[in-house]
This record gives C-alpha cells, sequence and structure tokens, in this order.
C-alpha cells in the first residue's frame, strides 16, 4: 500500500500559515497584554486600597492620640474616648465652681473652659500679687528681726560690760564698806546716847508743862465759873435773850382759799413790800403763834397785786385746813422796816449731823431772798442772832509728823474761829438781842425738817 506523503507545502499554503500563526501570536500577546494590564491594575487597585486602608489607621490613631493629648491637656491624664474626656471636664468644673475663692469671683460650673481657664489665671494673679506682697512683708519682716536681734545682741554686749563695771566698784565700795564698818559703829553708839540724853531731858521739860497746864486749866476754870455766875446775876436784871416775842407777831392773814388748787390770798401786797418767793407760816387766830414758831402750814408767794398776793401751798399739817382769817408770820418780813440779822456759828440745815453751812452761808443767804439784812458785828440796831453749833476746835499735834505745820496752821484757825463765835454770842446776849436757835429759824421760814428733828438748845459760853 502505497503511502501517501505530504507534498510541499506551497507558498500560499505558508504564507497562510504563518498569517495565522502571526494572528495567533497576536492574539496570545494581545491576551497576554490584557491579562498583564488588568493585573496591573488590579494590584495597583489593591495597592491603594492597602495605602487608604492605612491612612484611614493612622488617621484613627493619629486621632486618638490627638484625643489623648487634648485629656492630657485638659485633665491631665489621658482619655480613650469624647465622653470621657467631657465627664472629666465636668468633675473639674464642678471642684472649681465648689471653691470658695471661686464663687467669690463668680466662676461657675456652666462657664465655657476658656472663659473659665481665664477667670481662675486672673485669680491665680491676683492671689499670687497677694503672695508677693506677703513674701515682701515676710522678708521685710525677717530684715527687722535680724536688726532687732543684732541690736539686742549690742544691748546685751553693753549691758553685760556696765554689769561688769558696777561688779567692780560694788566689790570696791564692799571693801570701804569694810573698812569704815567700825568708825560707822563708834558714831552711832555716840549718836545714840546723845539721843537718849536729850529724849530724858524733854521728857523733863513735859512734865513740868503738863504740870503748868493743869494749873492754867484750873485757873480759867475757876475764873469761867465766876463769870458765868456774874452773868447769871446779871441777866436778873436784863430781859431774857431768848425771848422770840417780837417773832410772835402776824404779819397779815388768809383772805380767800382755793382748796382744791393748795392756793390760798393773803392781805399783803405789793404796797406793803411783798415779793415773790417770800414765805409765811400759817397760824390759828385763836392759838397764835407759839414760841418754837411751828405752824399749821407754809405757803409761798407766786403773785404780788397791789394789796394782796397769791401764794401756794409748800407744805401743810393734814388735821388743820387752811381757813379765812388765819393769820401768817415773818421773822424777816415787816411792812414798815427792814430787820437787821447777825449770824453766828455753823449749821446742820439737812441734819444729817454733819455742819454743812459753814459759817451760815445758806442761812445768810435764805434771809437776804426774804427781805432782811445780814450784818457782821452785833450792835443795838441788830434785831435778831441766828445762832448754829459752835465751830470745831484745835486737834492734837503730833511733833516730827509731815503735815505738823498744815495741822498748826489751822488749829490756829479754828482758835480764831471760836473765839470769834464766842465774842459774838456774849455781845448779842449782853444786848439782850432775841437768840433763834437753828430749829427755831428754819420753823419761824416755813422751812422742811425731818418730822424727828430735835429743838436745838443755845450754846452755852
Amino acid at each position: 500500500m502505497a503511502v501517501a506523503r505530504p507534498g510541499p507545502i506551497g507558498s500560499g499554503g505558508l504564507k497562510a500559515a504563518a498569517i495565522g500563526f502571526a494572528v495567533a501570536a497576536v492574539a496570545a500577546i494581545t491576551f497576554t497584554v490584557i491579562m498583564f494590564t488588568q493585573k496591573s491594575d488590579l494590584e495597583a487597585a489593591a495597592d491603594a486600597a492597602q495605602r487608604q486602608a492605612r491612612d484611614q489607621q493612622k488617621a484613627v490613631s493619629d486621632a486618638r492620640q490627638a484625643l489623648s493629648e487634648v485629656a492630657r491637656e485638659v485633665t491631665g491624664e489621658p482619655a480613650e474616648s469624647l465622653a470621657d474626656i467631657k465627664s472629666r471636664i465636668d468633675q473639674i468644673r464642678a471642684t472649681v465652681a465648689g471653691d470658695a475663692r471661686a464663687q467669690k469671683d463668680n466662676i461657675s460650673a456652666d462657664m465655657p473652659v476658656a472663659r473659665m481657664l481665664n477667670s481662675l489665671y486672673t485669680l491665680f494673679q491676683k492671689t499670687a500679687g497677694q503672695a508677693d506682697e506677703f513674701i515682701a512683708e515676710r522678708e521685710k519682716l525677717n530684715a527687722d528681726r535680724a536688726q532687732a536681734i543684732k541690736e539686742r545682741d549690742s544691748a546685751a554686749k553693753a549691758f553685760e560690760a556696765r554689769i561688769a563695771e558696777l561688779d567692780a566698784k560694788f566689790a570696791k565700795l564692799t571693801q570701804e564698806s569694810e573698812q569704815t564698818r567700825e568708825e560707822s559703829n563708834r558714831q552711832l553708839a555716840e549718836l545714840q546716847a546723845a539721843r537718849t540724853k536729850e529724849r530724858e531731858e524733854m521728857a523733863r521739860e513735859l512734865d513740868a508743862a503738863r504740870k503748868a497746864r493743869d494749873e492754867a486749866e484750873k485757873t480759867l476754870n475757876a475764873e469761867r465759873n465766876r463769870t458765868e455766875g456774874l452773868l447769871t446775876q446779871l441777866a436778873q436784871f436784863k430781859p431774857s435773850s431768848g425771848s422770840s416775842s417780837a417773832l410772835q407777831v402776824k404779819d397779815g392773814a388768809i383772805v380767800r382759799t382755793v382748796p382744791a388748787g393748795d392756793v390760798a390770798y393773803i392781805d399783803l401786797g405789793r404796797k406793803d413790800g411783798a415779793k415773790v418767793g417770800m414765805t409765811f407760816s400759817v397760824y390759828s387766830p385763836v392759838r397764835g403763834i407759839p414760841a418754837d414758831g411751828k405752824g399749821k402750814a407754809t405757803i409761798e408767794v407766786a403773785n404780788v397785786f397791789d394789796t394782796t398776793s397769791e401764794c401756794r401751798v409748800t407744805s401743810r399739817v393734814p388735821s388743820e385746813p387752811i381757813l379765812v382769817d388765819d393769820i401768817i408770820a415773818n421773822p424777816v418780813f415787816d411792812r414798815s422796816r427792814r430787820f437787821q440779822f447777825v449770824v453766828i456759828g455753823d449749821f446742820d440745815l439737812d441734819f444729817d449731823g454733819q455742819a454743812e453751812d459753814v459759817a451760815g452761808k445758806e442761812v445768810v443767804r435764805l434771809i437776804e431772798r426774804l427781805g432782811g439784812k445780814v450784818v457782821n458785828k452785833v450792835d443795838s440796831d441788830v434785831d435778831f442772832a441766828v445762832v448754829g453749833s459752835a465751830p470745831p476746835g484745835p486737834v492734837p499735834v503730833i511733833p516730827g509728823s509731815e503735815d505738823e505745820a498744815a495741822v498748826t496752821e489751822r488749829n490756829q484757825q479754828a482758835v480764831q474761829r471760836l473765839a470769834a463765835f464766842e465774842a459774838l454770842l456774849k455781845e448779842a446776849r449782853s444786848l439782850s438781842i432775841p437768840i433763834l436757835t437753828r430749829t427755831q429759824f428754819m420753823h419761824f421760814l416755813g422751812q422742811s425738817m425731818p418730822a424727828n428733828a430735835p429743838d436745838d438748845a443755845t450754846p452755852a459760853l
């Protein structure tokens, strides 16, 4: 059997094969290029996606880091979330707003953070300024303290030096004192002996003076008794100086009364010499004016008319009403003349046991206020003598006392006043001038006195 052999390829077939191969090659290359291009694009896209993912992860990481930094800046600690940061900021706000100093500067929890920080910074600046002032003051005080310590140390050194100097002087004086003590003791013994001798001599002289004084007092008492006897005999031939008959004369009468108003009208007016402030005692016309001058009421002139005067009642005996035709009297008042008085002694006008009206100055004022005249000497023109208590006499003098000179001078004045008192009283009695004691004078002038006031006796000479 015959085998068919391939015949030789003609130029047309070869060309077709070459074209087919070329087409196939081109197709393969094209496919390869297309596949490679797609792969490259996919790889590029994958790379881009990876880069984008990495960028996003980095952005998230950066955001978280930035968030943590913000939290650290705001709260002082890192934080993982906005909610955590807000919670911490709210806590800080509450803490700041709860501080008394922040409240004083109106820093509240609802303020924005920046404004709160600004307010806190302002408060810090103010506090820091005060702290600087305190520090400066403290430094000044420290400097003053250092200066004071320095001065104290210097003074201490000077004091120690002075003490040392005084110790040396004291030691020297002690030594000198030891040397002179024996001489001083000898001189002291001589002085004591001389003083003892002088004291004995003074005691003998004092004893002799006492005996002489006793003899003089005996003689004086004998003369005084003889004088009193002579005065008693003389008084039998003269009117009694204690008589107050001149005072027992009425000056007027009550002409109308207003019991409801404690008002009474008298028959003395401007023409009679009545003046506002004059006082009168009121007496019953039946009993008349008693020797002690005590009346049933006292009235004081309030308004003066031509022939009458309106008086207010200043005191009264409750059981004895003031009636029309009651008589009135005042020892100082007289329609026709002005009485003259002499005031002798001291007066206890408030009856407390102490003569506060020395020399009768208040008595003089009462007499002159009621129209009387006060004179300083006793003569026949004197109508009445108002006699108080005798002035106090001299007091013992302690020889060698600090007030010896002052007491001696006061004693001399007391002796002079007592002598003047006795002389005036003696002269008034010798001229038979009516004498008024303190209580009689107060009664007749209508002055208030305690219910148990004693009746004074005229002082005896």
